[in-house]
Order: C-alpha cells, then sequence, then structure tokens
C-alpha cells in the first residue's frame, strides 16, 4: 500500500554516504522485471532496500503495534529471517521519510514504546 508521494521516492545516486548495490531488493517478494529496479542501497545487515519497500515494511509493523525496526530479508539460502535491528535513524535516512512520515513514525514509536516502559493510562476523555 503506497502513500501520497511514495511511489515517487527515489534515492539520490550522488549521496556517498550511501551504499548502493545492484541486485533485488531484499524486502520485495516480487522484484520487478529486470530493468524496472529502482536504485538500491545496503542496509547495515547488508541487505538491499528500496526506498518504498523500506517505508512500507516499517510502517507495517508500526501498525502492528511494534516500533523495533528489524530486518524481514531471510538470509542467504536460507529460511531463516535476518531479524537485525534497524536504528530509526537508518531507517529515516534510507527510507527518505517525509516531514509528514517522520512526524508519523515519531509519534507511534513514542506512543508504543511509552506503553511498554511507562506506567501510565490514557485519559478516558480522548
Amino acid at each position: 500500500m503506497s502513500t501520497p508521494g511514495q511511489d515517487e521516492k527515489r534515492f539520490d545516486p550522488r549521496d556517498t554516504t550511501l551504499k548502493f548495490v545492484n541486485r533485488p531488493d531484499d524486502l520485495d517478494p516480487m522484484p520487478p522485471e529486470e530493468g524496472d529496479q529502482g536504485l538500491c542501497a545496503e542496509m547495515s545487515c547488508g541487505h538491499a532496500v528500496t526506498p518504498q519497500s523500506l517505508t512500507g515494511w516499517c510502517r507495517s509493523l508500526l501498525d502492528q503495534g511494534q516500533y523495533k525496526f528489524k530486518c524481514p530479508a531471510l538470509e542467504k539460502d536460507t529460511l531463516h529471517q535476518c531479524g537485525a535491528l534497524w536504528s530509526y535513524q537508518e531507517v529515516r535516512r534510507l527510507a527518505v521519510l517525509t516531514a509528514a512520515e517522520m512526524q508519523h513514525f515519531e509519534e507511534n514509536m513514542a506512543r508504543l514504546a511509552a506503553a511498554e516502559y511507562c506506567d501510565f493510562k490514557t485519559c478516558p476523555r480522548l
């Protein structure tokens, strides 16, 4: 499921702080036809992502009440998930999050973390 503006997300190929790789997106179970693949960057765990797939995966985790972002890609030649924990800073950068997406992510991450670590109750009048 795409959000407005998500389809246009692209890495800046001149960004020397990212490691670009010439291989399919490891988060996309249905990779596009040869030649249609967008530019992929390598996450800290070594798996390749596009901004769209990374945004979609992390948004789905938040929607399920999870605020820790773990790599779902399968390890090469196995059925085991990578499971590497990605920092929000890495996700924010490689997902090319918009200002609205950053606000959505940060508000939900804060709410979910507070619910886990703090003893608080929500106001019944909300």
